[in-house]
C-alpha cells in the first residue's frame, strides 16, 4: 500500500520553509512558471529536482 501523495512540496517545505502547492487549484499559478511535481519523486517539485541534480554533479 502506497501513502497518499503530498499536496505541497516536501523538499521546499523542509529546506526553504515555503509551501509550494503541487496538487489542487492553488498549484495552477506555479504550473504556469514550470513548477510541477518531479518525475523522480512526486512529493517534490521540479525546483528540488534541479537542485538535486546540481548537488549530485558536484559529488566526486
Amino acid at each position: 500500500m502506497t501513502p497518499e501523495p503530498a499536496s505541497i512540496c516536501l523538499g521546499c517545505w523542509q529546506n526553504l520553509h515555503m509551501p509550494i502547492p503541487l496538487r489542487g487549484p492553488l498549484s495552477a499559478p506555479f504550473r504556469l512558471f514550470g513548477i510541477k511535481p518531479s518525475r523522480m519523486n512526486p512529493n517534490t517539485c521540479t525546483i528540488c529536482e534541479m537542485a538535486f541534480s546540481k548537488v549530485m554533479k558536484r559529488a566526486p
